[in-house]
């Protein structure tokens, strides 16, 4: 079987720290095994096996999505001439659908949904206010829309995304064929695997510095940790590097961001994590790990990174966190977070038995068990 994936690119200026990348990088060893697997990326991956063919998706959230060369996909498309054809940018399946057409080939198109450009606050259907500049969010949903009919299997990683894309779909009166969609979650990083039985007294927040991913109350929670715990140190992972004037203008909250905590007495802003060693040794030994306060977070793989290491995950009781981390640790404002952290912090029988759930939670989620679900499902489009 000929696999031909194309990669979305979200941190094009550190892609060893793209979550595209390494999702695939992950993955790739199982793919390669008795299949072909080409991968159109900036950069190629890690596995030998792997067939990198050299493409450009753009450098801002905007040009991913609106940004299309046809030739170039043609050409690729047609050397190729794969079996399974994954588009990972959504917005972006029916210019391959067409491509197909115009090609006369018979591929099946696998897209995946790995985030939702939209919410529903109290059941009211909102725009993602970071895919929304100038009131483009229309846009952006009516292609993220079209992308999904537009493919032949839509894998995403939760329940709680298959729900966000049923009500999608019910919003527009379009029907919803549960079978096409499949849950298929990233798997965890091997290399991020420890148990954590030597807790230091850092706690950590590894996730974007963006506003829509919770930033305002990381600010007010950091002030409530580092002044009640003087002796706690709060490190944040920057791993979005240098921005663009075009991503600055358009998302000036990264650098509000990074202005406001370097103020927060208490707070270390590690900039280096996107090297895979450096950020094994930022994770081990963390006290616990803080998930971002995220309405519409289908997944997190930086808390599936953390749990992996032994480190607890505390979260708000919203989106895909409600799912997947457990009840004790899940609150809904600064004074649960306060109650949940001030046990994790003084009662030690408690925050071992937190660690070791914290372990057991992914370990379904293996990079082979993984990769055999989508195999297996891209097997049944081509018998």
């Amino acid at each position: 079987m000929r696999i031909l994936t194309f990669l979305n690119v979200s941190n094009r200026s550190r892609m060893q720290a793209d979550s595209g990348y390494i999702f695939y990088n992950l993955l790739s060893p199982y793919f390669t095994k008795q299949n072909s697997f080409y991968f159109a990326s900036p950069e190629p991956l890690s596995d030998c096996n792997c067939i990198h063919i050299n493409k450009e998706f753009g450098f801002n959230k905007y040009e991913v999505r609106f940004s299309f060369d046809w030739s170039k996909v043609m050409e690729i498309i047609s050397k190729v001439s794969p079996d399974v054809l994954i588009v990972n940018q959504v917005e972006q399946v029916p210019h391959y659908k067409a491509i197909i057409q115009a090609l006369g080939i018979n591929v099946s198109i696998v897209s995946y949904a790995h985030y939702i450009p939209y919410l529903f606050v109290n059941n009211v259907f909102q725009y993602d206010e970071s895919l929304n500049n100038g009131g483009i969010g229309f846009s952006v949903c009516m292609s993220f829309l079209s992308g999904l009919e537009m493919s032949d299997v839509v894998f995403t990683h939760s329940q709680t995304s298959k729900d966000y894309l049923r009500k999608l779909y019910a919003k527009y009166s379009i029907h919803f064929c549960e079978e096409k969609f499949k849950i298929n979650p990233p798997p965890y990083d091997p290399f991020l695997l420890d148990n954590n039985t030597q807790c230091s007294k850092r706690i950590i927040y590894n996730h974007r510095l963006y506003r829509h991913y919770g930033t305002d109350f990381l600010f007010n929670l950091a002030k409530a940790i580092t002044s009640k715990y003087n002796k706690i140190e709060v490190d944040v992972f920057d791993v979005l590097g240098e921005r663009t004037a075009i991503q600055k203008r358009m998302d000036p909250s990264v650098d509000i961001a990074r202005e406001t905590l370097s103020k927060i007495n208490g707070v270390k802003l590690i900039n280096d994590t996107h090297k895979r060693a450096r950020y094994y040794e930022c994770l081990k030994g963390a006290l616990f790990s803080i998930a971002p306060y995220r309405q519409n977070c289908i997944w997190a793989m930086s808390c599936i990174d953390s749990l992996g290491m032994g480190v607890p995950v505390i979260a708000p009781d919203v989106a895909w966190f409600s799912e997947f981390i457990p009840k004790d640790l899940r609150y809904s404002s600064i004074d649960e977070a306060m109650d949940i952290i001030d046990k994790l912090i003084n009662d030690s029988d408690f925050w071992r038995k937190k660690s070791a759930q914290a372990n057991k939670l992914i370990s379904s989620l293996s990079p082979e068990s993984i990769a055999n679900t989508f195999l297996d499902e891209f097997y049944k489009l081509i018998l």
